[in-house]
């Protein structure tokens, strides 16, 4: 059985253009299972019961077969598709009855010409009679121009559209009904490269979402080869007007609502916006959450604990770092390119050894004792490697996973995006954090107690940890 696990362990030799081109949670290509935690209460797609959206997407690989697959479920259920295969979901497509197929030209896959791209010179051999559709005419693909301006790399409104021969597009199968062996599954979607292989190209097609749960909120997951992502999808009682699908064509974040996540350090970490505040016995952070939104480019703020313990260290490690390093190289290339100080979060670079050349945020200057805690405002970039081309697969925070990593003493804070969606639910109660942290737990108090803590209240997690471990799931919230 080839499993998503065993997937991934192919994703560092398999690095290409894989990613959905339309609005999702991955920054690019997402590389964790099931995809990318959803933080905000803002979906990408709003829509009733069974009433059409798109999805682009972009495949770029050499060698096998590469398919990509989309799958709806519930929200809820989104947890139990690392428990399944691609095998499972070639099952679910098999055993699907003749009357659950979305078959017909509604359903098919259309390719984005991309201009830039030579070497779709080549694949004009797919293409239904090698000439463009006609942009007016009823089967060609309406690309949402909110969409559009919201997607991470979608091509142009000009761009032309191609439909492939029948006998390209027999290789894709799609199904939705309700399966015995995998009940949380609404459907199932699978589209093949053209020629065998992913050729670069750029796909939209259609989409629905039974919605048989009734309306809330769904995922349509995708997958591909070790790559994954989630497109959310708000599911109303009534159809949506068709130009708010995709929400209001609005950018920039909200100034005054931020989103906070345990255990997380932003990767680049390229200059302070706002001074560093040493924080209050309360630690309360709001000091530098307020600096923030009055500061312009200000997007996140970051929170560290001046010393973190570390397994073989005695007792603890050194104070706080400064927090501005090789400001002309953090968001042009990684740590491979340029050295240890050249990509690397505050605490890396500290054990580093890299110069400090930020006074302002030294321990000394903010008198900080080892227990106490620095937050700052900053805008943390996306990493790029050489060539100034983005790392796909990764975010511009990281989640610590394990108590021994300085990151999982510290807190991310940033700006929630406004996408422009109304009949939105407000943001509830915070999910709690793992119990398991590496070869250590978390106390389940103390987990409860983070997320009942008023947001603007740093936790600390030093009193959190514990080497006794108990199953807090099968505990009382």
């Amino acid at each position: 059985m080839v499993t998503f696990a065993l997937a991934f362990l192919l994703l560092h030799s398999c690095l290409g253009h894989n990613w959905i081109n339309s609005p999702s949670r991955a920054n690019v290509a997402g590389s964790v299972l099931p995809c990318v935690p959803r933080y905000d209460n803002q979906p990408h797609v709003q829509v009733g019961a069974n009433q059409v959206f798109q999805l682009e997407w972009a495949n770029h690989h050499t060698g096998a077969s590469k398919e990509s697959y989309f799958v709806v479920v519930k929200a809820e259920d989104l947890p139990k598709l690392t428990t399944i295969s691609l095998n499972n979901l070639e099952t679910y497509l098999s055993e699907a009855p003749a009357s659950s197929l979305l078959s017909g030209t509604q359903w098919k896959k259309q390719h984005i010409w991309n201009s830039a791209q030579a070497w779709q010179a080549s694949d004009i051999q797919f293409f239904r009679n090698a000439a463009p559709l006609d942009p007016l005419g009823s089967e060609i693909i309406q690309r949402d121009p909110t969409m559009i301006a919201k997607g991470k790399f979608s091509l142009p409104a000009s761009s032309k559209m191609y439909a492939y021969w029948d006998n390209i597009t027999v290789a894709d199968k799609r199904a939705s009904y309700s399966s015995t062996k995998y009940p949380f599954i609404e459907s199932v979607s699978r589209f093949t490269p053209p020629r065998g292989t992913s050729s670069g190209a750029q796909y939209i097609a259609n989409f629905v979402v039974n919605a048989t749960s009734g309306p809330g909120d769904y995922v349509v997951w995708y997958a591909f080869v070790g790559y994954t992502d989630c497109v959310d999808v708000n599911v109303q009682a009534a159809p949506v007007a068709t130009e708010l699908r995709y929400g209001k064509n609005v950018t920039g974040p909200s100034n005054n609502d931020y989103i906070k996540v345990e255990h997380c350090e932003f990767r680049l970490v390229t200059e302070a916006i706002t001074p560093c505040v040493k924080l209050p016995p309360s630690r309360s952070v709001q000091q530098c959450l307020t600096a923030c939104s009055e500061t312009a480019n200000c997007t996140a703020v970051q929170v560290v604990r001046a010393s973190v313990p570390l397994a073989g260290t005695s007792p603890w490690t050194a104070g706080f770092p400064a927090t501005v390093y090789n400001k002309s190289q953090d968001a042009l290339v990684n740590a491979a390119n340029t050295g240890p100080c050249g990509s690397r979060s505050i605490h890396e670079r500290q054990v580093a050894g890299c110069a400090v050349e930020n006074t302002q945020c030294t321990a000394a200057t903010l008198g900080l004792g080892p227990d106490d805690f620095v937050c700052f405002g900053l805008a943390p970039p996306v990493e790029k490697v050489a060539g100034g081309l983005l790392n796909q697969a990764l975010e511009v925070f990281e989640n610590a996973l394990e108590a021994t990593d300085p990151r999982f003493f510290s807190t991310c804070y940033w700006k929630n995006t406004d996408r422009g969606f109304t009949n939105i639910a407000p943001r509830g109660v915070a999910p709690l954090v793992p119990w398991q942290a590496g070869d250590s737990c978390v106390t389940c108090a103390s987990r409860v107690a983070a997320r009942n803590a008023p947001k603007e209240i740093a936790f600390d997690w030093v009193s959190g940890v514990t080497s006794t471990c108990v199953n807090c799931d099968n505990e009382a919230a």
